[in-house]
């Protein structure tokens, strides 16, 4: 008996502290879990946060435009509807966030017929019916993030002395440090260091405005052929995709995914509007469907497509599809710049 209660205690205090460290991991690495209440009473959300273990923020309004400019403003993860949220916009909130890919829980009863059957979640004394639009098989995700990180990890040894020589390329033909490091929208748009090599001079991204009347991409991306803040080399790195490598580390950081809809800075990726914002549901990839049609060959509202097509589709068999596809796409260079 004692040896039956010595195991209890020990193995829950070990249970109790690698759950601690994980918390604190993904707070370091993600940032803090978002869900954002609707029509929520204080003692709900107290309950929410205590159970859930995410910070919730209360949203006044409660139309669905205002739930759309809440997603563009920044990353959240999960939304609850509350019974306070009238009836007749139940429905349309649900649909806001199902547009965007976020979860959204209401405490309440069937939102409306016309919607795909909702699960059941059960936080603290509160039932709520979750809606999502598409639920990846946990497992597999699993096993995606598992495959990322060796996949990445044996690419970042076998590749090393590639990556010191670009490296060094880098630093001898142009002032400046290796790599650029920018923030760019992660998963449901949260910030991360995204790497590349330094393929611009010093100071480019000043010069960004200058140029936004050569921009050749509808939609709230910047991208002109010829941009003559690259260099030479960087030319040459961006024609290859070589540029790209140093992102192997945000994927074993797990900020990024081999597979997944491209990464855009902050700025663009807050331009994006309505539906399109669904791509941010999945974590950002090294390659991507657009990268291996056509790229910048394509328009914003067709890579958009693609991106969608992706995320509501997702399978590893179709990651696989993906990757097959990417060293033909890269040797031809097509839409690279």
């Amino acid at each position: 008996r004692s040896l039956i209660a010595l195991f209890l205690l020990v193995s829950t205090l070990l249970l109790m502290a690698l759950k601690l460290a994980q918390r604190r991991w993904l707070l370091r690495h993600r940032g803090e879990a978002l869900a954002v209440a609707v029509g929520h009473a204080p003692a709900a959300v107290r309950e929410f946060e205590w159970f859930r273990r995410r910070r919730v923020e209360a949203l006044e309004a409660t139309g669905p435009e205002d739930l759309r400019r809440r997603f563009e403003a920044g990353a959240v993860d999960e939304v609850l509807l509350g019974p306070a949220v009238p009836a007749a916009r139940r429905a349309e909130l649900v649909v806001a966030c199902q547009d965007a890919g976020i979860p959204v829980l209401v405490a309440t009863e069937t939102v409306a017929a016309a919607l795909a059957p909702p699960g059941a979640e059960v936080v603290g004394n509160t039932l709520y019916l979750a809606y999502r639009r598409r639920e990846p098989d946990p497992a597999s995700l699993v096993v995606k993030g598992i495959l990322d990180r060796a996949v990445a990890l044996v690419a970042v040894l076998v590749a090393a002395p590639f990556l010191l020589l670009v490296g060094l390329l880098v630093r001898l033909t142009s002032a400046g440090p290796v790599f650029f490091v920018q923030e760019r929208g992660g998963l449901n748009g949260r910030p991360f260091r995204m790497f590349k090599f330094r393929t611009m001079r010093l100071g480019a991204e000043a010069e960004r405005d200058a140029l936004l009347a050569a921009n050749e991409m509808d939609g709230p991306v910047f991208k002109i052929a010829g941009d003559p803040r690259v260099t030479a080399v960087g030319r040459l790195l961006r024609r290859t995709s070589v540029d790209e490598l140093p992102q192997l580390f945000n994927v074993l950081l797990g900020q990024m995914s081999l597979v997944g809809p491209r990464p855009l800075p902050l700025a663009e990726t807050r331009g994006i509007t309505g539906a399109d914002r669904r791509r941010l549901s999945m974590k950002p990839g090294l390659t991507c469907l657009w990268q291996v049609s056509g790229r910048n060959e394509l328009g914003f509202g067709e890579w958009m497509a693609l991106d969608l097509k992706y995320v509501d589709n997702w399978s590893l068999g179709l990651d696989v599809a993906i990757l097959l596809r990417t060293l033909p796409a890269l040797l031809s260079g097509r839409g690279a710049r």
